[in-house]
């Protein structure tokens, strides 16, 4: 059995250390991993996720409540808007994903564009399956 104190037994100062000393060391590595941390943490709250080759950018991405025309009746809906840019040198197809999601379920839109070399678009999806009473809305665009 432990001895006593009047402040508790060995093993409770033995865990008090050891705990400090955990802490310690969990700063010191989230210090050090700060930066890769940072960076994974942008692009998921950028919702970009770029291919293998970087020469493919998504410059920015907005969520807008819309209406449009569907099947002859406005309708209301979400516009995801982005600018995806080819920065090499050469003409290339690229695969666009925009994505929404909602309190009301998840969606996507998707298709493939030729862009020239150095060429950028601002592109626009429209997603007319939410109500206006949909919360939580969350977009992405994914580009390969």
């Amino acid at each position: 059995m432990p001895k006593k104190s009047s402040k508790g037994t060995i093993n409770d100062k033995q865990a008090t250390v050891f705990g400090g000393i955990m802490l310690v060391v969990l700063i010191a590595l989230a210090f050090i991993f700060s930066d890769q941390i940072r960076g994974v943490l942008d692009r998921v709250a950028a919702g970009v996720k770029n291919s293998a080759n970087s020469s493919i950018k998504v410059a920015s991405i907005e969520t807008v409540e819309s209406m449009r025309v569907i099947n002859g009746e406005p309708d209301y809906g979400i516009e995801v808007t982005c600018v995806v840019s080819n920065e090499s040198e050469s003409s290339r197809d690229i695969t666009i994903t925009a994505m929404l999601s909602s309190s009301e379920g998840e969606w996507e839109r998707e298709q493939t564009l030729r862009f020239n070399a150095n060429e950028s678009r601002n592109l626009s999806y429209f997603f007319h399956e939410p109500t206006v009473n949909a919360t939580n809305l969350q977009s992405r665009v994914k580009i390969k």
